[in-house]
């Protein structure tokens, strides 16, 4: 019987070693390359969702339809001529304020109330935040003629002056 040296032994033990590390290797990477695939099915799904989500928008945001949709649910009305607002700021004119005599004896008036708790109106937009230009002298005789004017008026309907 033959009896074997420890340098032999060494070298099998070296080449098992060796096979079973490969065979490990070639499971983590065979492994990872079905990982690989599988994310990379991943990313096209995603992809073509991505792709039917974007034509889904682009059919939900046809102006079309948008504006059948607004005349269907919402209580919108076009603006009038008058709420147009020029931006030429050179050629906007503001005029002042008309101030009235505050009335003792009010009474609340009541106003369409939407299910959100809002007010809805159809008024005209705020006019932009600028201080108005002083009114000229003949301006202010003039509001003053129209003021006593409107107070013979009230007075005559029967109201107080």
């Amino acid at each position: 019987m033959k009896v074997l040296k420890p340098r032999t032994f060494i070298v099998f033990a070296f080449a098992a070693l060796s096979g079973a590390l490969l065979l490990y290797t070639s499971q983590n990477v065979q492994d990872a390359q079905s990982r690989l695939e599988g994310y990379e099915r991943s990313i096209e799904s995603e992809k073509e969702k991505i792709r039917l989500l974007r034509a889904e928008w682009a059919s939900l945001n046809r102006p079309e339809r948008l504006e059948r949709l607004a005349n269907e649910f919402l209580d919108v009305l076009p603006p009038a001529p008058d709420q147009m607002v020029d931006r030429d700021a050179a050629n906007f004119e503001i005029q002042p304020a008309v101030e009235f005599e505050v009335e003792r004896d009010f009474e609340p008036v009541l106003q369409p109330v939407s299910a959100g708790g809002e007010v809805k109106s159809h008024a005209a937009p705020p006019a932009p935040k600028t201080k108005p230009p002083a009114p000229s002298r003949e301006f202010r005789e003039q509001e003053k003629k129209e003021s006593k004017d409107f107070n013979k008026l009230i007075g005559e309907i029967g109201g107080q002056p």
